[in-house]
């Protein structure tokens, strides 16, 4: 059986006007206090995340983390029907959970959410 990857994060660094770019190490700092292993898709353009999300579900990584807003998640979810249109993926929106809420998720005994073992968070945390 081969190990299963780390999370998938992918990154939409225009959400919000470059914001999401800007507060990332804040977020990434978060992942890793939480000790949630991850590799990062950063997008370059239109439909990079449904290409991204398609790519790392079928190779396996787990969770798979939308970072930016509400256009991004879409194509993120896009992604994951493609790879396996029967299958409940494990995936979180990041929007939700920016750094401070990270923290604040584990400190209330939320680490499966912010860790992303939870299921599909939706919304747009004041990224979108």
């Amino acid at each position: 059986m081969t190990p299963q990857k780390p999370a998938a994060v992918i990154l939409n660094p225009y959400s919000n006007r470059w914001k999401a770019r800007e507060r990332w190490p804040e977020a990434e700092a978060a992942l890793r206090r939480a000790g949630v292993g991850f590799e990062l898709f950063e997008t370059q353009g239109p439909n990079d995340g449904m290409r991204a999300a398609e790519q790392a579900a079928r190779e396996g990584y787990s969770p798979i983390i939308s970072a930016g807003g509400d256009g991004g998640t879409g194509e993120v979810l896009n992604g994951l029907y493609r790879a396996d249109p029967e299958r409940e993926w494990p995936m979180v929106s990041l929007a939700a959970y920016w750094a401070d809420q990270i923290d604040e998720a584990l400190a209330a005994g939320g680490a499966a959410e912010a860790a992303g073992s939870a299921g599909p968070e939706f919304g747009d945390g004041g990224m979108g």
